[in-house]
């Protein structure tokens, strides 16, 4: 999220400088930019995961946000940041954007003091011992509709829980403290009356001080979710911490009707699945905390494609390959070189992903974030921190096998 830089660094550096040149065929798409330009309410947010409802709507899953004013690109006075929103629109038809006044953003209840929250916040609010009375915070990671007991829909969303680290670090003031899955049963209606239950992932791996001698390591659940058609169980894509410069796409499986029963999650391992998480295995290496996975008609069959953005905070947008969740998994390779980030630019992109719901037929839409290291430029620029879209044709992932 807007403070997640820290997270996103791993190993890239090696795994793109033999992919060769990014592909000319992908193009911004401003209309679908333009969408997400606004200057009242809403102005800014990383994150853009999207989830197809399945009842003709589609779900967007935002990180750090700023709600205010925008006045000539710049966030008035009175702009605040809460730590997720979430937005609703009608499902796209032939991946065209949706109608003016279709878009509708949402963040929680006014606070004592009248002022916006996040969407949603840990209940109870949780204050770690060493956090000097600093609440915690969620940033919502993938969602995705699966039947649930009964067999009626229902939508999960995994969150990352986070907490403050050191005040004198500044905007890297932020470290993982736990992980979660918000249960909504019925989200027939819209997201400001959606009651989520949430359920602690004891899954998540937290390391106060990594031991290096250790061979557990900090652990994220949710950077990806996948159903297989046909297939009772949700694939629940992990992130392990390895070391600053790679970072390991894991895998588990879980019913999705009873995946808030930890007990029942299995991790792949080299030959199977194993019951124990100490026992999970790298799937891919050089990974980010965000992606996605979608499965496409890709040179002239169906493929698992798994989009990243470029680790070390490259320029890039990259594609991965797979028959089956487990893989194996294609090297990276970028589809999309990120512009206006000349060298030595305090900006950067990050938060790539793919969002298939809302695709044209033979391409695919993936966005993108910018960012920045200096917070008075993100005030004074609000262009800088918000999706960016870019229409990718699937015969221009062929080539990444």
């Amino acid at each position: 999220m807007l403070r997640r830089l820290l997270l996103l660094a791993s190993l890239a550096l090696a795994s793109t400088a033999s992919a060769g040149p990014a592909t000319p065929s992908a193009r911004a798409d401003p209309a679908w930019d333009t969408l997400f330009v606004r200057t009242q309410g809403w102005c800014g947010a990383d994150g853009a995961y999207s989830v197809d409802l399945g009842d003709g709507r589609v779900l967007w899953l935002f990180g750090d946000t700023f709600l205010g004013t925008v006045v000539d690109d710049r966030r008035a006075a009175g702009t605040i940041m809460v730590n997720g929103t979430v937005a609703v629109h009608p499902t796209p038809k032939a991946g065209e954007p949706p109608a003016d006044g279709t878009l509708r953003f949402y963040a929680g209840p006014l606070d004592a003091d009248g002022r916006a929250t996040a969407w949603i916040r840990p209940e109870p609010p949780v204050v770690p011992p060493d956090a000097k009375a600093t609440p915690t915070w969620y940033w919502l990671a993938d969602g995705v509709v699966a039947p649930g007991p009964g067999g009626k829909p229902r939508l999960l969303l995994f969150l990352s829980h986070m907490g403050r680290r050191d005040a004198a670090a500044g905007v890297w003031n932020f470290r993982a403290v736990g992980g979660a899955i918000a249960i909504v049963d019925d989200f027939s209606g819209p997201p400001d009356r959606w009651r989520a239950r949430q359920v602690k992932n004891p899954h998540t791996v937290v390391l106060e001080k990594p031991d290096p001698v250790s061979p557990e390591r900090e652990i994220s659940w949710g950077a990806a979710l996948w159903r297989e058609p046909g297939d009772d169980a949700l694939y629940v894509f992990g992130i392990r911490e390895a070391d600053p410069f790679d970072k390991q796409l894991l895998l588990a499986r879980a019913p999705a009707a009873t995946v808030e029963d930890f007990t029942t999650w299995r991790f792949r391992t080299k030959d199977g699945w194993s019951a124990e998480r100490s026992d999970a295995v790298a799937v891919a290496h050089g990974l980010v905390n965000e992606l996605s996975v979608d499965r496409l008609l890709v040179g002239g069959r169906p493929r698992l494609v798994l989009v990243q953005s470029e680790p070390v905070f490259g320029k890039h947008l990259l594609a991965r390959t797979a028959d089956r969740p487990e893989g194996p998994w294609s090297d990276p390779v970028p589809f999309y070189e990120v512009p206006g980030l000349p060298e030595g630019s305090k900006r950067f992109t990050y938060a790539g992903k793919a969002h298939a719901e809302c695709s044209k037929p033979g391409e695919l839409l993936v966005t993108y974030a910018i960012n920045g290291s200096e917070f008075a430029d993100i005030l004074a620029h609000a262009s800088v921190y918000r999706p960016y879209f870019v229409r990718v044709p699937l015969d221009a992932l062929e080539r990444v096998r």
